[in-house]
């Protein structure tokens, strides 16, 4: 597994992320490729900054919050990553959503 970080990551430092993830034997990646990396970890990512990042071929990887990260190490074991799934739905936070006008 090779992580890369990207954003902020909320209550736990990035910082200690990262080295929990190399002690548990995982690899931290400085830069972004999707050849390169497994995962992204943070704690949200838009849609669009996701797309941007994700778009064109190459293997999948999977945007996950840190909670994933520590879940996991505190279970033993690689916990299922859709239940930890960072992307936020491109209409979240539009304010057209917010309200049901009748007309």
């Amino acid at each position: 597994m090779r992580v890369y970080f990207t954003g902020h990551s909320g209550d736990i430092s990035d910082l200690h992320l990262k080295s929990l993830i190399q002690l548990e034997g995982g690899e931290v990646s400085w830069t972004f490729t999707k050849t390169g990396c497994t995962h992204i970890i943070c704690k949200n990512l838009s849609r669009g900054k996701a797309n941007a990042m994700l778009h064109g071929g190459g293997k999948a990887v999977t945007v996950v919050t840190p909670e994933w990260v520590t879940d996991s190490i505190r279970e033993g074991r690689r916990l299922r990553e859709g239940d930890y799934l960072a992307v936020k739905d491109s209409s979240n936070g539009r304010i057209d959503q917010m309200f049901s006008f009748k007309r």
